[in-house]
């Protein structure tokens, strides 16, 4: 039987760097605590939430999922804007937020799984017990000050990280063979895109370019960005060019002149007008509030 936490208190932050085969996660949480209803917020980095005791709901712009004991989690993507609320008394939950970093030209089978993190929209990951009890065996080791405990929560989490990869495989496997026999092409065309605009958001990318990359006509593409991804071009294209603003800003010092050439805008003034319609706030304003929480 799955042991649920009580009583913790870690109120402490608590900063680690974790490498898998190829990967690099920079992770950070500020421990376990209660859920109060709040405001809408966003992270920069990805967030891995589970309950630890009771119950609620972390609720987005368009759904919301219910996490209960002992074998749900949440995965939020970077920029997605969220807010928690309690629905079971006495609730406690952990969030780990993590950013990822490839190692240039190594691929392995946690590579692979890498790149099913989520780029816009939350998961909810069920049945993933192990997952959550790794979770959980983190924060009971995070309040020891016993011998090596250390070395242990260093361990812990790189269980946690590899359990988390391999929870996305498992689900992408299942999506693939729960497809029914038309969805082949739809899911080849969404890989493509996704591909494409992750591969190409710093150049001088058109539309023209990616109906190549589909062989279809310019028309169809237009067809075939608003079916899967709801999206004009160009709303694709910010959308991806901001995912990576946002890294930028947090994992490095660079200007955000800089930062506006290296994600493929023409001129600064352009970044800061995007930036500040989708965030409300300058990058600069933006970076500032992260480094302050």
């Amino acid at each position: 039987m799955t042991e649920i936490i009580s009583n913790i208190n870690t109120s402490t932050n608590f900063s680690s760097t974790v490498k898998l085969e190829g990967l690099q996660f920079d992770i950070w949480t500020n421990g376990v605590h209660g859920i109060g209803i709040s405001g809408g917020h966003e992270h920069i980095g990805y967030e891995l939430q589970t309950v630890l005791t009771g119950e609620y709901c972390v609720a987005f712009e368009d759904q919301k999922f219910h996490l209960g004991p002992p074998d749900t989690l949440c995965l939020i993507p970077p920029g997605c804007s969220h807010r928690c609320y309690e629905v079971g008394e006495n609730t406690r939950q952990i969030a780990l937020d993590f950013s990822l970093k490839r190692k240039s030209g190594q691929i392995s089978f946690l590579t692979a799984a890498a790149e099913l993190l989520p780029t816009d929209k939350p998961l909810l990951l069920t049945g993933e017990a192990h997952l959550c009890e790794a979770l959980r065996q983190f924060v009971r080791e995070l309040e020891k000050p016993e011998m090596a405990s250390g070395m242990l929560v260093e361990l812990l989490l790189q269980q946690v990280m590899l359990l988390l990869l391999r929870a996305l495989k498992k689900r992408s496997d299942t999506q693939v063979q729960l497809s029914a026999p038309g969805d082949d092409l739809k899911n080849t065309r969404f890989n493509k895109i996704e591909a494409f605009f992750h591969g190409h958001y710093a150049d001088p990318i058109t539309e023209d370019d990616l109906a190549r990359e589909l062989a279809v006509s310019r028309r169809q593409t237009s067809r075939i960005l608003r079916q899967y991804c709801g999206k004009s071009f160009q709303e694709k294209l910010e959308e991806i060019r901001m995912h990576y603003a946002l890294r930028y800003l947090l994992w490095t010092e660079l200007p955000v002149e800089t930062i506006a050439l290296r994600i493929g805008y023409r001129s600064a003034t352009g970044f800061f007008v995007a930036f500040k319609k989708r965030h409300s706030m300058t990058p600069t304003e933006y970076r500032q509030k992260e480094k302050n929480n």
